[in-house]
């Protein structure tokens, strides 16, 4: 599953899933609910199954700050970021000259090692003021986290 979420077998995920506790990405259609336990727990195991399988692809990561002058971006009204551990990493890599095109910011957070105080202390030097750190309720217990941080009106 996603971070350091505890990895759940199939029976508690079809129970999360029938009870409507799992975040929307993850829910799948609203009919799933409805099937019986049996059925559901058995289509997770595999969808699990299938999710644990891997494949490893080379690519070439450059920094955001290398992206926007590029594509000729004057203004982010919006930056999401959801990269599985690595949110720290993107955020270093964008200059100061380029922070200050950005007007808000949501940042899917793993608190590890202190992440989330340190990505908040990051976006707030940057002049983005933290609005809210939350987890979804499939994550409660986790270590992930949901960061919304923008720039004061006018700036």
């Amino acid at each position: 599953m996603y971070g350091n979420m505890p990895q759940l077998g199939a029976e508690e995920v079809a129970a999360r899933l029938k009870k409507g506790l799992l975040p929307r990405e993850l829910a799948g259609p609203a009919w799933l609910r409805r099937l019986p336990m049996s059925l559901l727990t058995i289509g997770v195991a595999a969808v699990q199954r299938r999710a644990a399988r891997s494949e490893q692809i080379e690519c070439t990561l450059r920094p955001l700050s290398a992206v926007l002058p590029e594509l000729g971006v004057t203004r982010v009204d919006l930056l999401k970021v959801d990269v599985e551990m690595a949110e720290l990493d993107v955020l270093q890599g964008i200059t100061a000259e380029h922070w200050a095109l950005i007007h808000l910011c949501i940042v899917e957070v793993h608190d590890v090692d202190g992440r989330l105080a340190a990505i908040r202390t990051l976006l707030e030097g940057q002049g983005l003021s933290a609005q809210s750190a939350s987890q979804e309720a499939a994550f409660v217990g986790g270590d992930v986290y949901t960061l919304i941080a923008a720039r004061p009106a006018g700036l």
